[in-house]
């Protein structure tokens, strides 16, 4: 039976300063994968499932596979009966015979690691998926704080991919009295701005750069530019921008964009396609 569903992508900018080549992506995600790292938040345990290469198209290009979100029951916690209401007794908990290998409550997020754009892309939302950005942010970092990671690769920089509209709408507020804009080292290979702007950081030994302009006190808004509007752009990519002022609703406020990661939204049919094969349309209508 075929049904219609919709479904949310965001990602993750990925870079690495070894060496920036399709190749050394390929290589970080295999040392990533390979550790076979968790990171639990609360009860709620991620980790990188399975990661295999993409043989047809554009050969190994492309890294997909799962992300595993499962819960970690710790067995020897205190362990609640719910027909008595009371605490279990240790005869009730010596009953429970559950391998320390086997997790309840998988849930597969399906991900798919584009290693020329070097970007991480994968569902956010769809009927038994929910997931932040910010939890798949925080599972790559911790993974690359690993020593292997850092002894092989040095530091390396993640971004939570922005909303450009979002980030246009941010420069276009009616009043901004303050403009942050942050960005870390992209990537060289990438788009001619983004490319000049890794070369102007390196030169200086720098890994980030932030401009903060401040409108003057006789004039009612800050207005961006072409250069502003450019920096804004690679910082959605590979920093943050944020604005102080008031919103198109003349609210006064503050807005980052960090309050606007990307959410891409599609569609797919169960019955003509896997959530997989859908993600891969999505990706390869990105490069």
């Amino acid at each position: 039976m075929r049904t219609t569903r919709a479904f949310d992508v965001s990602g993750i900018n990925i870079r690495v300063h070894t060496e920036h080549s399709p190749q050394e992506y390929t290589e970080l995600w295999r040392h990533l994968h390979k550790l076979r790292g968790t990171v639990t938040h609360l009860s709620n345990t991620l980790m990188i499932g399975e990661a295999r290469q993409e043989e047809k198209g554009n050969p190994k290009s492309l890294i997909y596979g799962n992300f595993y979100r499962f819960l970690d029951v710790k067995p020897d916690d205190p362990w609640f009966n719910i027909e008595t209401r009371k605490k279990a007794t240790d005869e009730d908990v010596d009953k429970v015979n559950i391998p320390l290998e086997l997790k309840p409550n998988l849930v597969e997020i399906p991900y798919i690691f584009d290693v020329v754009k070097h970007k991480l892309y994968f569902v956010s939302k769809e009927k038994d998926i929910s997931i932040s950005p910010a939890s798949i942010l925080n599972l790559i970092e911790k993974l690359c704080y690993r020593t292997p990671i850092e002894n092989r690769f040095g530091k390396v920089d993640l971004t939570v991919l922005s909303d450009k509209g979002e980030v246009a709408d941010l420069l276009a507020w009616p009043v901004i009295r303050t403009l942050t804009i942050k960005i870390d080292r992209p990537n060289p290979n990438d788009y001619d701005d983004e490319a000049a702007f890794y070369d102007k950081l390196k030169r200086r030994n720098a890994e980030s750069e932030t401009r903060i302009y401040k409108k003057a006190a006789s004039e009612m808004s800050l207005v961006p530019d072409e250069e502003i509007e450019a920096l804004a752009n690679i910082a959605a990519d590979n920093g943050e921008v944020e604005v102080s002022g008031k919103d198109r609703r003349l609210n006064a406020g503050t807005a980052s964009s960090k309050n606007f990661p990307l959410r891409i939204k599609a569609i797919y049919s169960t019955g003509l396609e896997t959530l997989r094969d859908a993600l891969r349309v999505v990706v390869m209508g990105r490069r």
